[in-house]
């Protein structure tokens, strides 16, 4: 009974999430938009990818047509926005704007947590408002079409209150594994 419920409320968000987030990349240019943030991020992303290793290069040559890295730094940001995204490059081939189409995924299940947060709180008016007030924000459909770390983020913060709300009406063993695993993820 229980899972019917939820599944009837993900069914419902969803149909929902989907016409905001066409609404939103209506007319949205997919690209880079922080200048050095985004480059590191896809060439960290490029090199788990090829090498299995987490690092920028910041010296490369190509010899006899095969690009080598001869020196890096380990990136500052944490591993798993490049990790995502080189997963994207394991199934799909590299692709320069390949953290933007995963930010586009992740918009989507942004939208749908905002969705059931503000459905659990005031019912379904109240989720269809929280997904109406974000996309409204133009700061929000900024970062959204770019290859940055912003929506992963917040998709995780979401999901840090949806998991907190489960441990606190119902502790278990499970629910701290999820409230710790995302808390880690952040």
């Amino acid at each position: 009974h229980c899972t019917q419920r939820f599944l009837r409320k993900l069914l419902c968000g969803i149909l929902v999430c989907t016409p905001f987030f066409a609404w939103i990349y209506n007319d949205q240019e997919i690209g880079f938009r922080t200048v050095l943030d985004d480059f590191v991020l896809i060439q960290s992303a490029q090199n788990f990818h090829e090498s299995r290793e987490y690092f920028v290069s910041t010296r490369t040559h190509t010899i006899n047509g095969v690009q080598r890295h001869l020196s890096g730094n380990v990136d500052k940001r944490p591993p798993f926005m490049p990790f995502m995204t080189s997963m994207l490059f394991d199934i799909f081939g590299f692709n320069v704007r390949g953290a933007a189409f995963l930010n586009m995924g992740v918009t989507f299940c942004l939208l749908l947590s905002v969705f059931l947060l503000g459905n659990r709180f005031g019912g379904i008016a109240s989720g269809v408002l929280s997904v109406a007030l974000l996309c409204s924000i133009p700061l929000f459909i900024y970062i959204i079409g770019g290859s940055g770390m912003e929506p992963l983020n917040l998709l995780l913060i979401t999901l840090v209150f949806h998991f907190s709300l489960i441990h606190l009406e119902k502790p278990s063993t499970i629910s701290a594994g999820l409230l710790v695993t995302s808390v880690a993820l952040l």
